[in-house]
């Protein structure tokens, strides 16, 4: 099924292993998204990871935030991001990405 809110902090872990999500919190811990459902907006703060290493199936992700100190994992390329990432003010050495080899990566507007 589908979920609303999902919220993971402190040093937790949450895993997603079906159905969509409208919003996901990774306040810190770490959010494994094994689902093919897609997920509406995934805000990763410091101290947080999202991996979707284990996502077989692929999935979308329609908007992503990132702070300082987050980390987002897809080495296998298996989410498509409907948008460019959000990144506030920070840059690239802020962050832990993961995208896989060979992927395109088309920053959007500032």
């Amino acid at each position: 099924g589908a979920a609303t809110t999902a919220n993971c902090r402190d040093s937790g872990t949450l895993t997603i292993d079906a159905g969509a999500v409208t919003t996901i919190n990774a306040l810190g811990g770490t959010v494994f998204d094994n689902s093919s459902g897609t997920k509406g907006t995934v805000s990763v703060g410091n101290g947080a990871t999202v991996d979707a290493s284990g996502n077989a199936a692929g999935c979308t992700w329609t908007n992503a935030t990132v702070t300082a100190g987050a980390t987002i994992l897809d080495p296998n390329r298996k989410v498509t991001f409907t948008n460019a990432i959000t990144m506030g003010n920070n840059g690239l050495e802020d962050v832990t990405f993961d995208f896989g080899k060979g992927r395109t990566i088309a920053p959007g507007a500032p």
